[in-house]
């Protein structure tokens, strides 16, 4: 989030990528047949940000997650029972439109997410399930970003399985103008354990800024491997007069 500069309206444009891995369970609701699998993934997205007035704030995320299932994974009982092939790989593609207010010590967006199939977020995940799915997204912020504040995002990661999973609180600070740090709690989707999130933003000038963000490892239960994810991102900033 940027804070609100008198004078100068900002448009900005983010991009990032990343990766991690997760597990998550393959079936059915409605059956007794289901399969913990390890899944591997990739991840990009895209946030274009228009301030429209001293507050007002309209945007658009998209995205696109590629997900490998692990090929030590057994799933043929569960092929078995439906009968069919399941695919090891899964695409995803998203879109976000949004609208936020930010002033300086408080901030809200909503929007709505569109993805061509599932999210990975619902236990268990139904293999055969391609209709799109609609998610709603919000964030939350109590503070000043330039001093020390207070967040949580719902689906509003960039990108969104390593840039920010399904939802994440926490707080953040800038010890130094050019520096923000921000450490939280990252519950759910699409990991299956709750976990850790850090996330480090320095601006290199006054339009441009790299970030990071880590899902700290995580166990899964008795598996011996982790759940975890990162990303980096690239930030753009052009700068417009404001109405008078």
């Amino acid at each position: 989030m940027t804070e609100p500069t008198p004078g100068d309206y900002t448009t900005s444009y983010r991009f990032g990528g990343g990766g991690g891995r997760y597990y998550h369970t393959l079936g059915f609701s409605d059956c007794g047949t289901s399969v913990p699998v390890q899944q591997e993934f990739v991840d990009v997205g895209a946030e274009l940000d228009r301030q429209t007035d001293v507050t007002s704030h309209l945007g658009l995320r998209a995205g696109y997650i590629h997900d490998t299932t692990d090929t030590l994974s057994d799933i043929s009982d569960l092929e078995s029972s439906l009968g069919s092939h399941v695919d090891r790989t899964r695409e995803v593609y998203y879109i976000n439109p949004f609208a936020a207010r930010e002033w300086r010590t408080i901030g809200f967006g909503l929007g709505v997410l569109f993805a061509t199939r599932p999210l990975n977020i619902h236990n268990p995940q139904d293999p055969t399930d391609d209709d799109v799915h609609i998610y709603p997204t919000a964030h939350l912020r109590i503070g000043d970003p330039s001093r020390v504040y207070i967040s949580g995002q719902l689906f509003e990661g960039v990108p969104l399985y390593s840039g920010g999973g399904v939802f994440n609180a926490g707080a953040g600070v800038r010890p130094v103008h050019a520096l923000e740090l921000y450490g939280g709690f990252y519950a759910s989707g699409p990991y299956r354990e709750d976990g850790w999130v850090g996330r480090i933003n320095y601006d290199l000038n006054r339009r441009w800024t790299l970030g990071t963000v880590v899902r700290f490892p995580s166990d899964y239960q008795n598996y011996d491997a982790k759940e975890y994810g990162v990303s980096a991102s690239l930030t753009y900033r052009s700068f417009r007069p404001g109405s008078p």
